[in-house]
């Protein structure tokens, strides 16, 4: 996924964050020269109707290593991606999702200290080479 609009700490114009599907749940930060500037896990999560994405970094960002989002307004069709990629049905967990049809695909992310909203683009972009094993 890429970083849109609005861009700020911890993240750059370009940013992409790649999820990856394993026991892990291993995410990857790179800017926009596929430079990697992170590393960690991530989770999704549902409390009280409301879905969650949590980032745990290996190393601080900002002065945090985790990152909680609120998924709130996130598109049914980024749903769906996370479904099909990620292996998370949001439907067994969300008794009536809150969420809204646009275009392009995009994850709606809240952090929940900063009150601060971030929009996460789905993209076709592989992950660089040599990176998994």
């Amino acid at each position: 996924m890429s970083i849109n609009n609005p861009v700020r700490p911890p993240y750059k114009q370009g940013d992409e964050i790649f999820l990856i599907n394993n026991d892990d749940k291993d995410f990857y930060l790179y800017d926009d020269k596929l430079k990697i500037k992170s590393t960690g896990n991530y989770e999704f999560s549902i409390k009280g109707n409301i879905p969650f994405l949590t980032l745990t970094s290996h190393k601080e960002l900002e002065n945090r290593t985790i990152y909680k989002y609120n998924l709130t307004g996130t598109d049914q069709t980024m749903f769906a991606v996370v479904k099909l990629f990620l292996g998370w049905d949001w439907h067994d967990f969300i008794e009536s999702p809150k969420t809204k049809e646009i275009a392009p695909i995009i994850m709606r992310a809240t952090d929940i200290e900063t009150n601060t909203e971030y929009y996460l683009t789905r993209k076709a972009t592989d992950i660089p080479e040599n990176v998994l094993d």
